[in-house]
C-alpha cells in the first residue's frame, strides 16, 4: 500500500545555506501532530499552531534532511508558500476521507438492501 500524501513546488521557495528549495512533500497530520504542535507553541495563535503543524507533515522540502524541516523554518517562509502547504494540506485531508457511497433509506451499510442478504 503507498502511503498517501500530497506533493507540489512552493511558489517562491525558502532559501537556506544558498539553496533555493521548492519541492515538496507532505503526510496526512495525525493527532499526535496537533499534540505536539501545541505543546511546543500553545494553542494562543491559529497561524503559529498551523506552521507546527505543517512542520510535522512535511517530509520533504529540497534537498534539506528531515531534521532541518522544523517550525522556525516555517516560519520564515513567505506567506505566498505558507498559503501554498496550507491549501495542500486541505487537499491532503480530502484524500483521506473514504470514497463517500449514496447510502439507501434504512442501508446504514451504504450497500443495496438485495446485497445484505
Amino acid at each position: 500500500m503507498t502511503a498517501l500524501t500530497q506533493q507540489g513546488v512552493l511558489p517562491v521557495g525558502i532559501m537556506v545555506d544558498g539553496v533555493l528549495h521548492r519541492d515538496y512533500v507532505l503526510k496526512p497530520a495525525r493527532v499526535i501532530d496537533s499534540i505536539d504542535a501545541v505543546e511546543e507553541v500553545g494553542s494562543h495563535n491559529p497561524v503559529a499552531l498551523m506552521a507546527a503543524v505543517i512542520a510535522r507533515q512535511l517530509t520533504s522540502l529540497g534537498t534539506l534532511k528531515p531534521e532541518q524541516i522544523d517550525y522556525d523554518l516555517v516560519c520564515e517562509m513567505d506567506p505566498r508558500d505558507f498559503n501554498a502547504l496550507e491549501a495542500a494540506a486541505g487537499e491532503l485531508s480530502k484524500k483521506a476521507l473514504p470514497e463517500l457511497t449514496e447510502q439507501s433509506p434504512g442501508s446504514a451499510s451504504g450497500l443495496p438492501l438485495s446485497s445484505l442478504g
